[in-house]
């Protein structure tokens, strides 16, 4: 996924394709539709790293995983973040 800026799409049109449900595709998404929140990403990745770590179990990292792709979902069209 590129960072260029998000192009025009109508509004029930989605900006960009649904990414993997991974951290790098995620995190390029999350970059281009709010960098502010990007900040926001980093910070709970880097939590669910180290619950994962100690905890020595995926269920932080997938928990985050989901929670974000759930974020990129409904922002990646126009019409649902505006619902």
């Amino acid at each position: 996924m590129s960072t260029e800026p998000i192009g025009h799409a109508r509004g029930d049109e989605p900006l960009f394709p649904m990414p993997p449900m991974s951290e790098a595709p995620l995190r390029a998404a999350v970059r281009r539709l709010d960098p502010a929140e990007a900040v926001r990403f980093e910070r709970e990745f880097h939590t669910a790293w180290e619950e994962a770590l100690l905890s020595d179990g995926t269920v932080p990292m997938h928990t985050f995983l989901h929670r974000w792709a759930i974020f990129v979902s409904l922002r990646r069209v126009p019409a649902r973040a505006a619902r």
